[in-house]
């Protein structure tokens, strides 16, 4: 019964190492319009690889002590960017801008 119970084991943790789950990427600007970011020297993401957080990229409305205002962020060629990578690894999420 052992020996099942330990080949079982031995198969989720194959299955697990061999999928692509999410993980933090660093990534470049390398165009604005429209937005494409390089992750190494073979790939660059192009815009349909992107869910985009308000606070991230664009604006938004933000409350001051004052009154309210609007914040505008937008990226430039050459930024470092944070993505998430979602499960499957098609979709990023830009996280934001690294600041160095």
């Amino acid at each position: 019964m052992s020996n099942i119970v330990s080949t079982i084991k031995k198969l989720v943790v194959e299955t697990v190492k061999s999928m692509d789950l999410g993980d933090n990427i660093i990534g470049t600007v390398v165009s604005t319009k429209p937005l494409k970011i390089s992750i190494n020297e073979k790939m660059t993401l192009e815009e349909i690889h992107f869910y985009k957080l308000r606070s991230a990229i664009g604006s938004y409305p933000v409350l001051y002590k004052d009154g309210t205002g609007l914040c505008k962020h937008e990226l430039k060629k050459g930024s470092k960017v944070v993505l998430s990578k979602c499960v499957g690894g098609e979709k990023y999420v830009i996280l934001g801008e690294l600041i160095e």
